[in-house]
């Protein structure tokens, strides 16, 4: 509207000067006027171009991220959130109502979500998103009280990066991977499950007749994952020599995460007589942590139990990053959450395997193919990471359990020193910086509307295969909570783990569900 009245005020005037300059009988009034004219019309014609492109920069410019308004100025949209039953189902909630990119009020502060991998993976997008490796500490907060401030989860910048370098890709890298594979005492913890299994069937043994027995796999499972773990923290000769401190220690500890899941769940601090117990079963953790490191740095250790680097070894070779006793526990409190993603991870894929048994069966023939037997014929190690890395369609049975499981169903960051922009397939939308983004994995890994997982809800492998179906893809994005430069500290040693039960399992195994459980829902 003004710049109409601007536009109808200078025609008006221009008219003046062009009339007064016409019947002027003065030769510098007129050659003033016509210079006068001449500028206003330039004028005239710059303010139009100028609205053009103002115009166009408004039209192209990246929206304000939709989302609801917060229903309680204290709480902001957690009570929507809690009707939901899960932030997997707020979310799919949300994304229905606003698309693949909003945001919702997690209390007092705006957070930002993504529930499409078609967003993740646009490659405008990725080239945005591939330099995100902070965490935002407000989502973290709570969990504080239970791994301490040392930990990894609240390391960002150049500390994250040198942690990874330093500590977590030494400890959980190939290297190490592979000379972990070869001990004696961890193939001794692949075995130990599967004898107990074995016995289970020797003595429900019915001569000819196939001999199927119900077996607590949850309970074996969670032991075999913590002994694992335990041996790449501590290595492998504390698994033998101190399994009633391992006991005592995740006894500790498993009570201080069904805590942290009260406190998540009911969304509000504990009474006071809940908070001391918390407090007082951390402080018990810590003590039977470091009671461990004190007797595993008084024993010796076979040679070949000395090739391995573990966790604790180099938490404590770095003092720049790790000066106290304090720092290093409470990056190895933050270590033993990996437990519960294997063996979750295992469980799930177990529930597959023996839900699809076409699956099950490729997966037997292949690891016949490769291995031949058992792993633990081959004495190179080398030469079992290279086997392992054969069999491809186990791979794609592992990621597409990992997919419809989602293990890791959420992940978070934010980019603290800029704006961000990012596309989706109807518009563009701005970031603030230091604004919290959270990726729901769980949504994306499931999006029904979504073209990268077509019918994402059947249990497919072959969708992980290449073009050509003679690899598989090496994307992992969804799956481990790896979003940018910031990754699963201990993906590749998950993969591998995963990878050696399988072939223990099903070369003497076939696994098959109660019937009760056979529409178990992935999420």
């Amino acid at each position: 509207m003004a710049f109409t009245v601007s536009r109808a005020f200078a025609i008006g005037l221009f008219a003046v000067i062009y009339a007064t300059t016409k019947f002027s009988n003065s030769t510098e009034v007129r050659y003033y006027g016509m210079i006068l004219s001449v500028v206003l019309l330039a004028v005239t014609v710059l303010l139009k171009k100028y609205r053009q492109y103002q115009t166009r920069k408004i039209a192209n410019a990246p929206l304000s991220i939709p989302g609801p308004q917060p229903s309680d100025a204290t709480t902001g949209n957690l009570t929507a959130l809690s009707r939901c039953g899960s932030l997997h189902a707020y979310i799919n909630t949300l994304t229905r109502v606003f698309g693949p990119i909003g945001a919702f009020y997690w209390g007092t502060q705006r957070v930002v979500y993504i529930s499409s991998l078609s967003v993740l993976r646009d490659e405008e997008n990725q080239h945005v998103l591939q330099n995100l490796s902070c965490k935002p500490v407000f989502f973290y907060e709570g969990l504080q009280a239970l791994v301490g401030p040392q930990s990894i989860h609240f390391a960002n910048h150049e500390l994250y990066h040198a942690k990874m370098q330093r500590v977590f890709k030494v400890v959980f890298g190939a290297k190490n991977i592979r000379t972990m594979l070869k001990q004696t005492r961890y193939q001794r913890l692949q075995t130990d499950i599967h004898q107990i299994w074995q016995q289970r069937l020797m003595d429900a043994d019915q001569g000819d007749n196939l001999v199927v027995v119900d077996i607590d796999i949850e309970s074996d499972l969670f032991s075999f994952v913590t002994k694992c773990l335990f041996q790449v923290v501590f290595g492998a000769h504390c698994v033998v020599e101190h399994d009633a401190a391992i006991t005592q220690i995740m006894a500790h500890y498993n009570e201080c995460v069904e805590e942290m899941e009260q406190r998540l769940i009911r969304g509000s601090a504990p009474d006071e007589e809940r908070k001391q117990k918390f407090e007082k079963t951390v402080k018990s953790l810590r003590h039977c942590l470091a009671s461990l490191m004190d007797m595993i740095a008084d024993t010796d250790t076979d040679a070949d139990v000395k090739q391995q680097s573990t966790l604790m070894e180099v938490l404590q070779a770095n003092k720049e990053m790790y000066p106290t006793a304090n720092a290093v526990l409470d990056e190895l409190i933050t270590t033993l959450h990996a437990i519960h993603k294997v063996y979750y991870a295992l469980l799930w894929l177990s529930y597959f395997i023996a839900k699809h048994e076409n699956v099950q069966s490729k997966m037997s023939d292949e690891i016949q193919s490769v291995f031949g037997g058992d792993i633990n014929s081959d004495d190179d190690e080398s030469h079992v990471t290279e086997k392992l890395s054969a069999l491809k369609y186990c791979q794609c049975v592992v990621k597409e359990s990992l997919r419809m499981s989602s293990v890791v169903s959420w992940t978070a960051r934010v980019c603290p020193d800029n704006d961000i922009t990012l596309k989706t397939a109807q518009r563009s939308i701005k970031i603030p910086a230091n604004m919290p983004i959270l990726f729901s994995l769980s949504a994306m890994n499931l999006d029904q509307s979504a073209t990268t997982y077509p019918q994402p809800l059947v249990f497919d492998p072959e969708r992980f295969r290449n073009a050509s179906k003679d690899d598989i893809t090496n994307s992992n994005a969804g799956l481990f909570g790896s979003v940018g430069q910031r990754t699963c500290p201990g993906e590749q040693w998950m993969e591998q783990q995963t990878l050696c039960f399988l072939v223990h399992t099903l070369s003497k195994f076939q696994l098959r569900l109660k019937p009760k459980h056979a529409a178990i829902c992935p999420i």
